[in-house]
């Protein structure tokens, strides 16, 4: 239901207007990882998202004046049109006239998968982007005031030997940090490898210690 009210939204041409709570966790349970002394080996966090798309390679264009367009490759932008797919990046809420205005914006107008042009705003003068470049469909953040605090929680790896793992456990709200539920962890180890601890409802086998980092996969919860 929701995709066919998206749709009707998308080729009516009108920005979207709905957003849905997306939870991601990294990495995926089972993917083995190492990561060195104060490497982030668990995160969950929560956003309000939106059908958007991701570019595979970086986009850069000027137009002389102010106007200009600087897209790193990964960046995420929302899909505003999806018949000759239509994607921007940032959106400015004109409080006083109702309205959002949208810039870095780029257009797929043969819907080959790949965008061949791209403008600084949404209805300004566009450019070609040659080679075009790429994307892949994903849900992505909603933009300016369309967006709610974001949450996440992570832990990171600060340290270890043979006897014993340091770690540490912070939770942010909108990227601002909550004290009163952050804690260094102390974990004590066995001699064998590899073996399971538990930590903040986490279940994270180890197979070991050495000078690059922490080895190790999240099991599935």
């Amino acid at each position: 239901m929701r995709g066919a009210i998206a749709l009707a939204i998308l080729l009516a041409g009108i920005t979207p207007a709905y957003a849905d709570t997306e939870v991601r966790v990294e990495p995926a349970a089972g993917e083995v990882r190492t990561e060195p002394v104060g490497g982030m080996i668990w995160q969950e966090y929560q956003f309000e998202g939106t059908d958007g798309v991701v570019i595979d390679g970086a986009v850069n264009a000027n137009w002389g004046r102010a106007e200009t367009v600087d897209l790193p490759a990964g960046s995420a932008l929302v899909i505003l049109r999806e018949r000759r797919l239509k994607a921007c990046r940032t959106v400015t809420h004109l409080r006083n006239i109702g309205t959002r205005i949208w810039s870095d914006c780029l257009f797929d107008l043969d819907d080959d998968g790949r965008f061949e042009r791209v403008s600084y705003s949404s209805s300004g003068a566009s450019k070609r982007i040659d080679p075009p470049v790429a994307f892949r469909r994903e849900v992505v953040e909603m933009l300016g005031d369309a967006g709610a605090p974001n949450f996440r929680k992570e832990l990171l790896y600060l340290g270890g030997d043979s006897t014993s793992l340091r770690l540490s456990y912070r939770e942010f709200s909108n990227d601002i940090a909550r004290p009163a539920f952050s804690e260094d962890l102390v974990v004590t180890l066995r001699e064998n490898y590899p073996q399971d601890i538990a930590e903040k409802e986490l279940v994270i086998t180890v197979f070991g210690i050495d000078g690059m980092g922490l080895r190790y996969a999240i099991k599935e919860r």
